[in-house]
């Protein structure tokens, strides 16, 4: 296992479930201090792109998510504090899992997809952890869209 995060601090939003224990594990796991640091916040293509009708309060809070992490990037920079956001898009985790359990819905989430599936949740921590890492130590107020190609179309 690498340790290219050792030394290093990161807050990971969403800790609690979904993608963000998978992340907190990884960047652990790389020796990252988790609970300060490079900030990563969790986003949604839901908060840019309208793609979830009916989502209305989760979409709009995730547009707000990206306006704080933009004005964050900017106030905290000069205190050597890189701020970045990633975007996952349909992710293989327990919130996700009781819509996908319904034929109908699955199959419409997933056909909007260009890969055709759906992430798992570790392939979205190695996104965090590289925004963490000194890899991406000229990074700052980006955001990341890890969801298989969903808004490339």
């Amino acid at each position: 296992m690498s340790h290219r995060l050792q030394g290093k601090r990161a807050l990971v939003t969403g800790g609690g479930s979904g993608i963000g224990p998978s992340a907190a594990l990884k960047l652990a796991a790389e020796g990252a201090r988790v609970g300060g640091g490079a900030v990563v916040v969790t986003g949604s293509p839901t908060g840019t792109h309208g793609c979830a009708p009916t989502f209305t309060a989760y979409s709009s809070s995730k547009a707000g998510t990206l306006g704080l992490m933009r004005i964050m990037a900017v106030d905290y920079v000069k205190h050597n504090i890189r701020v970045n956001a990633v975007m996952p898009g349909t992710t293989n985790s327990p919130p996700v899992a009781t819509l996908m359990q319904n034929p109908a819905i699955r199959a419409e989430s997933l056909a909007k997809i260009p890969m055709g599936r759906a992430a798992d949740a570790p392939e979205i921590a190695n996104v965090i952890a590289f925004l963490a890492s000194d890899e991406a130590s000229y990074v700052t107020g980006a955001i990341w869209y890890a969801d298989g190609g969903l808004t490339a179309i």
